[in-house]
């Protein structure tokens, strides 16, 4: 941004850039945390699937017991699953996704930290474009995304209940009741000060 521009307008523009910062390093975190667990169950299934397979198998070949029948039935449950909730098509269009937003995020470093009003418009583009293809989000992975970026910038963050942790990527609870029990301040990482930012 200029600095002949009057102080409002590029005050303004700065803020734009800024959340659209903020908006692309979010959007990357989150899908690649959905990137990674939606593959780890995946995996996880296949080798359900595998174990049980091959228990039904040794317990039919010896015939000693019907826990072969039980071991086939978990063997089928365990491969059709992947393929009924979609998890790699999912996983696939997470990492996607990510990818898009980390790229996004390194042309924005590479034009450094004064954008022109042109600049911010096309980026703006990009990103609303990257945002039509996401699926609907998870408010308390959101958020969960949101603390972590926060505590390393020494910002107020949401703690999560320990049940919405483990259930984040299942269920989405209420984001607006988990903001409403208020912020709280995260512990610096080091005694040394940030430093102040010069007034332009």
């Amino acid at each position: 941004m200029s600095t002949g521009e009057n102080p409002e307008r590029a005050k303004y523009l700065w803020d734009q850039q800024d959340a659209l910062l903020d908006r692309c390093e979010l959007s990357a975190r989150y899908h690649g945390k959905r990137e990674r667990f939606l593959g780890g169950v995946e995996r996880l299934l296949q080798a359900v699937t595998a174990i049980a397979a091959t228990s039904a198998f040794a317990d039919i070949a010896g015939k000693t017991s019907d826990w072969g029948r039980w071991f086939a039935l978990l063997a089928a449950v365990a491969s059709i699953l992947p393929l009924v909730l979609g998890l790699s098509e999912r996983a696939r269009l997470h990492g996607q996704l990510k990818a898009q937003f980390k790229s996004i995020l390194a042309d924005m470093y590479v034009v450094g930290v004064e954008w022109t009003e042109e600049q911010l418009s096309a980026f703006k583009g990009r990103v609303a474009k990257a945002e039509s293809d996401e699926p609907a989000s998870l408010a308390a992975l959101v958020i969960h995304c949101q603390n972590e970026i926060a505590v390393t910038r020494h910002q107020k963050f949401y703690p999560l209940k320990w049940w919405e942790v483990a259930l984040m990527h299942f269920y989405g609870f209420n984001g607006a009741r988990i903001v409403a029990r208020g912020p709280r301040e995260s512990a610096p990482l080091s005694a040394q000060p940030r430093p102040p930012v010069a007034p332009s």
